[in-house]
């Protein structure tokens, strides 16, 4: 689905996935702390994984964001909206930052950016009352990233998930759009609040 246009933050930009992303988004989702940090299991061949590129950019029901440093063009990460439903106004959220890029705030801010435009109203976003994720429990660092920018803990699925030889929890978390703070934050609201 077309994002429309990119999204310029402090740190990074939010931009359309291009042909040039492949090779990192291929190397990123065989990376083995991606793996674990998220529980996906890649495509074991480069053929399934262009497959399943070309599916994904062809749905309606999801926007695909690459993330690069705001001074560069080069895929750093990769943050979705999937499973969108406009009537219901709501989305899930999925993130991971390429090896070398963690631990710096292109994610934290990739999130908040993403939800900016989620929550918006037209004509500078979706409008979307909810978004909600499935972060593993065995992944501190991303909770503690969601919750930074308002994400609450709705339940816990347990044994989401295989981590080697054992299983682990997968934790419900989601936002509301009036629970949202763009102004709190530590970033520079990209679009201002109505005012009534």
């Amino acid at each position: 689905m077309n994002p429309g246009p990119e999204v310029v933050g402090e740190l990074i930009k939010l931009r359309f996935l291009r042909d040039t992303d492949r090779d990192a988004l291929w190397e990123g989702a065989h990376d083995p702390v991606t793996s674990r940090l998220t529980g996906l299991v890649p495509a074991e061949t480069r053929a399934d994984f262009e497959r399943w590129l070309d599916r994904v950019q062809e749905r309606t029901d999801r926007i695909d964001y690459a993330v690069t440093a705001v001074d560069s063009d080069e895929l750093i990460g990769h943050v979705v909206l999937t499973q969108m439903d406009q009537i219901a106004g709501r989305a899930d959220l999925r993130m991971s930052m390429l090896p070398g890029h963690r631990g710096r705030g292109y994610g934290r801010e990739a999130v908040f950016r993403v939800l900016e435009v989620a929550f918006a109203p037209a004509p500078h976003g979706l409008g979307l009352h909810r978004v909600g994720l499935v972060v593993l429990a065995l992944n501190a660092r991303a909770k503690g990233l969601y919750e930074s920018v308002g994400f609450r803990e709705e339940g816990v699925l347990r044994d989401y998930a295989k981590d080697e030889d054992s299983y682990t929890d997968g934790i419900v978390m989601s936002l509301l759009a009036d629970e949202f703070d763009p102004q709190g934050s530590m970033y520079s609201p990209r679009f201002t609040a109505p005012t009534a």
